[in-house]
């Protein structure tokens, strides 16, 4: 599925910070997201999850309501500090003032709870392919003017 390489040689797996603080939930949608082969990274709040965020994180799939601050304050947060990531929002309160806001933030989807799995991954898929693009596109752009000042 990910065909990327590492300088290692190795392929680079998708890091995912989930953030849910239903137990449940964090635990069985993170042994889906594992078995698809993402590397995931648990979070029950907002705290924990402002600690375990790095440059290695891909994407932020959060609930919007979690302890701390809400899932778009915690994205609002972490995209000025990590402007490569990409976020999901799943919610079981979903208005169109939180579909709005969710927008106007830059949360690439928004997900309605109870969850339909088979939609969050390719939702998961997109996000991360996209955002591949778009790193390659500014990568290549990058050369093409370095090579016009050479």
């Amino acid at each position: 599925m990910w065909g990327s390489k590492s300088s290692s040689g190795g392929l680079v797996v998708p890091t995912i910070l989930l953030v849910e603080d239903d137990y449940n939930t964090r635990f069985g949608l993170g042994e889906i997201l594992s078995s698809e082969g993402y590397d995931v990274v648990l979070a029950k709040d907002a705290y924990e999850a402002i600690k375990k965020v790095d440059r290695k994180t891909d994407l932020l799939l959060s609930d919007l309501q979690i302890p701390g601050m809400s899932g778009l304050e915690l994205w609002h947060q972490m995209s000025h500090q990590y402007p490569a990531l990409v976020s999901i929002i799943m919610t079981a309160f979903s208005t169109p003032e939180i579909k709005l806001k969710a927008e106007e933030s830059g949360v690439f989807s928004l997900f309605n709870k109870p969850l339909d799995i088979d939609q969050l991954l390719l939702g998961i898929e997109n996000v991360l392919h996209q955002n591949k693009l778009n790193a390659s596109n500014i990568f290549n752009e990058g050369n093409v003017i370095e090579s016009r000042f050479n």
